[in-house]
């Protein structure tokens, strides 16, 4: 199995939720949760199924990414 392929199924079958929940990180109802990567006092990172985007910092990346 390639690494590409490795990657890819970790995307298709791992939410960013989860992955986000594996690493401590709390969220609310609506995916919004403070960010890891500056430091956060109010939640600015948007967890979505596939993805995150951080409005205050601008960092964003898949599943994949993030745990790499």
């Amino acid at each position: 199995m390639l690494i590409d392929d490795v990657f890819e199924r970790i995307k298709s079958e791992v939410s960013m939720k989860e992955v986000a929940g594996y690493y401590g990180i709390s969220f609310d109802r609506g995916g919004m949760a403070c960010c890891p990567f500056h430091e956060d006092k109010t939640p600015s990172l948007k967890l979505y199924d596939d993805h995150f985007y951080c409005f205050g910092c601008g960092e964003h990346s898949d599943a994949a990414s993030f745990v790499s």
